[in-house]
């Protein structure tokens, strides 16, 4: 309950959802009312069975914030409008954070989501540039010198290739 507190205090998070914070909606006599899914001031008074038998038995919680046998719980981090994949690397660190000052890293699973998604195609792509773009600067200078046979071609190439790679490459 915490962690979905401090999480949601951030200005790129618009809110974080856990099983104490979520509300459903439940019949009552005269119509319906608006609660909590887990009540957080009733957590000391139940037991984990009640409580996992609590969310497994809403229509919504299975298969979003509970697995279908209620031994996982996840945090659903709903980000504010983001324009860049650093703002979302940046969500996707400041939840590891969260997750590790909260001393939960042993029961974390994992994360998904499109968040999660941006992040891993963005470290994908600055891994594959740390590689190939050296690569193929190393690659065209040999070929330089190969075609042209003289050293002062391939000096110039690689200092005129080097105001590129280098600051391409320096993350």
């Amino acid at each position: 309950d915490h962690l979905a507190e401090d999480l949601g205090r951030h200005p790129l998070i618009d809110r974080a959802n856990t099983a104490t914070t979520v509300e459903k909606i439940a019949a009552t006599d005269d119509g319906f009312e608006v609660q909590l899914l887990i009540d957080p001031e009733q957590l000391d008074d139940s037991t984990p069975e009640v409580l996992r038998q609590q969310v497994l038995d809403d229509r919504f919680a299975p298969k979003t914030l509970a697995s279908l046998d209620g031994r996982y719980m996840a945090m659903v981090v709903r980000p504010k409008p983001l324009s860049e994949s650093l703002q979302r690397k940046e969500i996707k660190q400041l939840v590891e954070e969260a997750i590790d000052t909260a001393g939960l890293r042993g029961e974390f699973v994992g994360d998904a989501g499109p968040v999660t998604l941006d992040v891993a195609q963005l470290d994908s792509i600055v891994d594959d540039s740390m590689l190939f773009v050296p690569l193929t600067s190393v690659i065209g200078l040999a070929l330089l010198g190969w075609v042209v046979g003289r050293l002062r071609p391939v000096v110039i190439g690689a200092i005129a290739m080097s105001t590129v790679v280098l600051p391409a490459t320096a993350a």
